[in-house]
């Protein structure tokens, strides 16, 4: 009852449904380790709904990301810090429509997560981590956690993240899984979602995958490609025995010279990501205002309205998070953190051959250069599962309109007549942050695959899972944030255009 969240700086009234916030110790923890948590009830039937469990990467991400800024019900993004407190908005594509979300910081110190007493430590407060380490540790964090809410601890388990959560969920999934066979636990594992996640062994042939994507989607000429197949040669690039090839170094030089610039994580992303908001600027507020367009149908600015609005005490508070704390959050530059997992193709292969109705989907956006659809597949088809349901397209409705989400393969694996699945699936037109660059087509997937579902093939659309409405007890919250941004704006527009005409 403590660690309810009753109200948010920036979301005026109830919240949308019932959430929770604070820190879980497990007395078993090696590292006197305390979890930051964020408990989301489903705005559906909370009290049946599946637990999903959400894990940024990084190393070192926080998942506060991943909730705020990606599937959760309130949302920030670069429109938000045009007001103070910076406004929330609600996400009626977001994942609490089908589910309970429970997002971790995760390993310490991560976000909030701390150690011992430090609250306010470095990254390099908990000492050093191996994956192992991790996974040990966010498996001791869920027993203290479903202790805590015993609700849970039998519920539809489902363990989900995206990009380094490729190594973290396996890991933790399979803590779980060994120890309901043992007998350890009656957590009710169900399935795992891994989005444009790192795979281990990771695919060798990354040059040539990074030739083919950026071919595949018109960055490269059909002149230059060629020349780079005659002169490096597929099996060169595959086997990273191109740099002794002559010529071939150079003309990936060229070739990535050509591409020019690109944001790592969505090819076609327009965002200025990373670049302060010019928010006294007449050119930032009309871009602001105007409809965004297919490149970029999502809004930008997320990362940083994040962390400058959990930086505010009236958040932390709001959180249960101790004065003096200090949000940790890197993407991957974390020194401290070894990644030791070499094979995770054996846990895959051991789930898949067992009677445990295990539900797996790897996810990945098409226009990912970080961790291409093309590496997601290469890894995929390693495992040897033979197709059950060739690469076909999968659609959905919105607006009432059947759109095609992107294409799925499934998988014939040993523990299907029991319920199991192993499934890719890409999406059509989006980056790295599936739930932030195509919430329709993420919040359809995700209900198709966590109910157990046929994805829908074209002429299905119509029937495919939609978003529920506004929750009547969030509508108020949902106006009074997109009113006091748009008068804010107004505001802007007006001195602007005051003091243009002054100078005329």
């Amino acid at each position: 009852v403590e660690d309810e969240v009753l109200s948010l700086p920036g979301w005026d009234g109830s919240l949308p449904s019932r959430h929770y916030s604070g820190f879980v110790r497990s007395p078993e923890s090696l590292r006197d380790a305390s979890f930051f948590y964020y408990l989301v009830e489903s705005e559906g039937q909370p009290d049946t709904d599946p637990l999903v469990v959400w894990m940024n990467g990084g190393p070192g991400a926080s998942s506060l990301y991943g909730l705020f800024g990606e599937l959760g019900p309130l949302q920030l993004d670069s429109d938000s810090l045009l007001v103070d407190p910076p406004a929330l908005y609600y996400n009626p594509e977001g994942w609490q429509t089908q589910a309970n979300l429970l997002a971790i910081d995760q390993p310490p110190p991560t976000g909030f997560s701390y150690c011992g007493g430090d609250v306010g430590g470095d990254m390099a407060s908990c000492g050093n981590w191996t994956d192992e380490d991790a996974a040990l540790e966010n498996y001791k964090f869920l027993l203290e956690w479903v202790h805590e809410f015993p609700e849970f601890e039998s519920r539809d388990l489902f363990i989900t993240g995206e990009s380094y959560a490729g190594v973290y969920v396996p890991l933790l999934a399979d803590l779980i899984y060994e120890g309901m066979r043992g007998g350890e636990t009656s957590l009710n594992l169900r399935g795992v979602a891994i989005g444009d996640g790192v795979a281990r062994p990771s695919p060798k042939d990354s040059q040539w995958l990074h030739v083919q994507f950026m071919y595949g989607h018109g960055q490269v000429s059909t002149r230059l490609y060629e020349a780079i197949l005659d002169t490096c040669t597929e099996a060169a690039l595959r086997n990273n025995s191109y740099a002794s090839m002559p010529g071939c170094p150079e003309l990936l030089e060229t070739m990535d010279t050509a591409i020019g610039d690109f944001y790592e994580y969505n090819l076609y992303d327009q965002c200025a990501h990373g670049a302060a908001a010019l928010l006294g600027s007449l050119d930032s507020v009309a871009s602001a205002t105007v409809l965004r367009g297919g490149l970029n149908d999502y809004a930008c600015g997320s990362d940083e309205a994040i962390a400058t609005w959990v930086s505010r005490p009236d958040v932390q508070a709001a959180m249960h998070v101790p004065r003096g704390a200090v949000w940790n959050n890197v993407d991957g530059s974390w020194p401290e953190y070894k990644a030791t997992a070499s094979d995770l193709s054996s846990v895959y292969l051991k789930w898949m051959a067992g009677s445990a109705a295990l539900r797996v989907l790897i996810y990945s956006g098409d226009t990912d250069p970080m961790i291409t659809s093309f590496y997601s597949e290469e890894w995929v088809r390693a495992l040897g599962f033979p197709e059950r349901e060739p690469w076909r397209a999968w659609v959905f409705e919105h607006a009432g309109a059947e759109l095609t989400g992107g294409y799925v393969t499934r998988f014939l694996t040993a523990n299907a007549a029991d319920g199991g699945a192993f499934d890719l699936l890409t999406i059509r037109g989006s980056g790295h942050m599936v739930p932030l660059m195509q919430r329709s087509a993420a919040l359809s997937f995700f209900s198709t695959w966590i109910h157990g579902e046929t994805y829908p093939r074209t002429g299905q659309g119509k029937h495919a899972n939609k978003a529920p409405s506004i929750p009547a007890g969030a509508l108020k919250g949902a106006l009074a944030s997109r009113s006091r941004v748009l008068n804010r704006k107004l505001e802007l527009l007006r001195g602007l255009t005051a003091a243009a005409a002054t100078e005329d």
